[in-house]
């Protein structure tokens, strides 16, 4: 039987402890403390795409360090799966209910259970409105300028050179070679490589020990020829 401990919680600024957010989750308090931290320190920056708790503005007044997360009650919630949380959201919005909070959305409702089952009959028709939105040229731009930006941050970039490094004399990098050599896309760039190179040869000119100017990819058909043949045997 999928029985889970979850546990409801309430944020409070410890200067004005009138003020408090309720909240729930399935980990340990400390636990879901460093997340909420972890997620105002990228809404700070903004590198975060979730909308803001209601909480956030009083960690910008009185400073997240001055507030607290405090345990309310464990409950014992069915479970089917990972990301279940409705029965815990039930008990969370009880809380709301009988707490003077400052949560500006509801934690569970009838719109709760709606949104959630228009999303999974719907799965498709998200998916292809998504897609479409992302092919936008102007959307294409903001997201390729978002991904430049984010690589060039120094601890991005240190983290991929260490995992080049992992990378480099690994099984999986050779085989991947390997295979990547064998694909059309390869073979004509080595074809496109080697026409240049032979045309960049063309313009090379270079004198043989015989005498005679020459093109640098003509160096082997010259060696063939009378005259140079001649300065081989008179040597």
């Amino acid at each position: 039987m999928p029985i889970a401990t979850g546990t409801i919680y309430r944020i409070i600024c410890l200067p004005e402890p009138n003020i408090q957010y309720i909240g729930s989750t399935f980990t340990t308090t400390k636990q879901r403390w460093t997340e909420h931290k972890k997620f105002y320190k990228r809404y700070c920056i903004g590198n975060s795409n979730q909308n803001p708790l209601s909480i956030f503005k009083y960690f910008d007044e009185y400073g997240v360090d001055n507030c607290k997360l405090i345990k309310i009650k464990e409950y014992k919630v069915w479970r089917e799966h990972q990301k279940d949380t409705k029965q815990l959201r039930v008990y969370e919005q009880l809380w709301i209910n009988k707490t003077k909070c400052i949560n500006g959305n509801n934690a569970f409702g009838i719109k709760y259970l709606t949104r959630k089952d228009w999303k999974r009959r719907n799965k498709e028709h998200i998916k292809k409105q998504g897609k479409e939105y992302r092919s936008r040229p102007e959307v294409k731009e903001q997201n390729k300028q978002r991904a430049k930006e984010y690589m060039q941050r120094p601890e991005v970039k240190e983290r991929n050179k260490e995992a080049c490094k992992k990378f480099r004399n690994t099984e999986k990098r050779k085989e991947y070679i390997k295979k990547y050599k064998q694909t059309p896309e390869f073979k004509e760039k080595q074809k496109e490589y080697t026409r240049k190179y032979n045309e960049k040869k063309k313009l090379i000119k270079i004198t043989c020990p015989c005498g005679s100017m020459i093109r640098k990819d003509e160096k082997k058909r010259h060696e063939r020829t009378m005259k140079h043949l001649s300065y081989i045997e008179s040597i």
